[in-house]
Parts: structure tokens; sequence; C-alpha cells
């Protein structure tokens, strides 16, 4: 067992390979974040099969998060601040197999937008314009399975995923809800 404060760093961006359009459908960071976390593992008594469960609570000072909206000098996304919740399970029975879920939650606030600023000057340039992005509140979820099987010797079959899903409440802008996944299958071969 084991508990503590830990500094986190959480990336995920989808660049979008269609050009520069910026349409990817996530961009998530948690750059400057720390909190308390708990961990815990248990053994069998053979020692061939393990159990382990992560959890960590996190105030996010520096992070960002995919917008619908505010598009500038090459930035699709806010700055925000926040928090986040993140939990890992992880089971390995002897050496056939493996499984891991890992599920992240992120709640991010951007309090300085552009649209005051606007309104004021509608000649601005949103490059020059000292904003966080888009006024607004953001939650994300993120959740990772994955299944690794020993087929024979070293040879292993992996499976795995990530599900992405955002609803952002917008101060000046309609809501959104936005979601995207991917499925890996995949062959490995572990040398010893």
């Amino acid at each position: 067992m084991a508990a503590g404060l830990y500094q986190s760093f959480n990336y995920y961006d989808s660049d979008s390979p269609l050009g520069l359009d910026f349409s990817g459908p996530y961009r998530i960071a948690e750059a400057a974040a720390a909190g308390p976390a708990f961990s815990v593992r248990t053994t069998s008594m053979d020692g061939r099969s393990e159990f382990d469960q992560h959890f960590m609570l996190s105030a996010i000072a520096m992070g960002a998060v995919k917008t619908d909206y505010y598009v500038s000098a090459h930035r699709d996304y806010n700055f925000s601040s926040g928090w986040s919740l993140k939990s890992m399970t992880a089971l390995r029975l002897r050496r056939w197999m493996n499984a891991r879920l890992s599920a992240d939650f992120f709640r991010f606030y951007s309090w300085k937008g552009y649209e005051k600023e606007m309104e004021e000057n509608p000649d601005a340039d949103l490059f020059y314009i000292n904003t966080q992005g888009d006024e607004s509140r953001a939650s994300v979820v993120v959740v990772r399975p994955e299944l690794g099987f020993r087929l024979t010797g070293g040879l292993r079959l992996d499976v795995g995923g990530t599900w992405f899903w955002r609803h952002t409440d917008y101060k000046y802008h309609e809501d959104t809800w936005r979601g995207n996944g991917e499925v890996r299958v995949g062959l490995s071969y572990v040398l010893r």
C-alpha cells in the first residue's frame, strides 16, 4: 500500500491528419497538477498473480482543453485550471493474461474569454488578445481498457481501446458534446 502527494502530467492530442484545419476531436493537457494519491497491490500466495488499484485526485494549476469556437494563431484549445480524478485497475493472472482499465475525469475552467474584449474593440487581433480562449466549463472523460493474452511462448495478443467524451458549457456560445474512440489489436513477442 502507498499513499502520498504526487505531481501529475497528462497530455492527449489527436492532431488532424487532414491538413492545417485543426479539426482533431480532442486535445487535453494537465501540464501542472498535484494532489493526493493512493495505491494498493495484492499478490497471490504463489506470487504469480497480482491485482493493482490506483486513485489520484489533482488540482490543475495549468491545463488546456479543446474548444469548438476559439481558433487563433494555430490554437484550438482553451487554457484552463480545474481538477481531475484518475483511477487505474490492473489484474495479472499468472503469465497468460493481463487486464487493465484506466478512467480519468477532468473538469476544466476557462475564466477569461475574448468575447468582452472583442465587443469593446472589434478590430482587435485575436493573436494579441490576453485570453484563455472561450469562457467555459468543460468536463472530459477518458476510458482506456486493455487486454493481453499469451498465445504460445513469448507470442501475445493485445487488444485495447481509448474513448474520449467532452461536454463544454460555453458562456457566449452553444454548449457542445463531443466523443471519439479507437480500438487497437496487435501481436507482440516478449523476448526472455
